[in-house]
């Protein structure tokens, strides 16, 4: 999921998340051989940063000091989903090193990067080596008893985060999981005003009639039969700060309106994700090679895979199972 805004003085940040742990990853160029005046954001009101030792740049979770610091679980939406114990969060936090360790070696190289994770577990957070200029804030949230509450979860964070921190801050913002590996390079080829990458299971040989979308007209995420153009995954995502939050946004308050309805879409926030897309395009369609998946057999037509989910044991990191 990708976003850039096409100027010489724009700075480029990244939304980055999973079920369990949201990132936002912020970045913007590293390196520009046109005069940039760079700026950064904080999470926290102190005109501090955090601390990143010398020549490693391995990051010091930074807390968050005056009194007027604000953490996630301090704000309160007029409706929303219960998060509660037990939780999932830990059970994702131990794909954290291998993600963070892979993006360092392929993921906007030559950028600076910020990823601000959300979890209920701030002592896994694992201690990664980071390139300069690339750090990391960890922002707590509460913990879910189900594994669909933290998928709706990660676009209620993302929509209330972009609203009260980062709204003048940045101008490009990626979502993505964070239990995958990267590969091979993901780079500026994948910016664009709205990006989104197609599901690997349905981008050739499937009838529209055949995607996934949410059936039952009783849900926000319904699409009729005859209607849609692609279907795509939730797992990543990118574009404009704007862009990015009308359809995060979008996704949490349709995903409450059917709670309130005591319905829930089929595939969550990944069916309110393609009934949003259906009517405001993705100005970019990313093939499945930024995102692939260690359960399938990669196929002739996807030469390069650039970011892959990884297999797991879904009872043991999601208390309720499922896939």
């Amino acid at each position: 999921m990708c976003f850039f805004m096409l100027r010489a003085s724009s700075k480029i940040y990244c939304l980055v998340s999973f079920i369990s742990v949201l990132i936002l990853l912020w970045a913007f160029y590293l390196y520009s051989q046109d005069s940039v005046q760079n700026r950064i954001g904080l999470m926290c009101n102190d005109n501090t940063a955090a601390a990143m030792k010398t020549h490693t740049y391995v990051v010091e979770v930074k807390r968050c000091s005056n009194k007027d610091s604000w953490s996630v679980g301090n704000l309160l939406m007029p409706t929303g989903l219960t998060y509660s114990q037990p939780n999932t969060q830990r059970g994702y936090t131990r794909f954290l090193k291998g993600f963070l360790e892979t993006s360092e070696k392929y993921f906007l190289t030559g950028f600076r990067v910020t990823y601000y994770i959300f979890t209920d577990s701030e002592k896994d957070i694992p201690a990664v080596p980071l390139g300069e200029g690339r750090n990391i804030t960890v922002l707590p949230v509460p913990a879910a008893r189900r594994w669909q509450e933290v998928v709706f979860g990660r676009m209620k964070w993302a929509t209330i985060t972009i609203d009260k921190q980062i709204r003048n801050e940045t101008d490009y913002l990626f979502l993505m999981d964070v239990d995958s590996l990267f590969y091979h390079r993901f780079g500026a080829e994948s910016f664009s005003r709205l990006s989104a990458v197609l599901h690997r299971g349905y981008y050739k040989k499937t009838e529209r009639v055949d995607f996934p979308y949410e059936r039952r007209p009783e849900s926000r995420a319904y699409i009729p039969f005859g209607e849609g153009d692609y279907y795509y995954t939730a797992a990543v995502l990118g574009g404009y700060l704007e862009d990015m939050y009308n359809l995060v946004r979008y996704c949490y308050e349709q995903s409450e309106e059917d709670a309130s309805n005591n319905i829930e879409a089929v595939w969550q926030e990944e069916s309110h994700l393609n009934k949003y897309l259906l009517y405001n395009k993705p100005t970019k369609v990313l093939s499945p090679e930024y995102l692939w998946s260690d359960y399938d057999r990669v196929p002739a037509d996807i030469k390069v895979v650039r970011i892959s989910q990884l297999k797991k044991n879904y009872k043991e990191v999601r208390p309720n199972g499922g896939h």
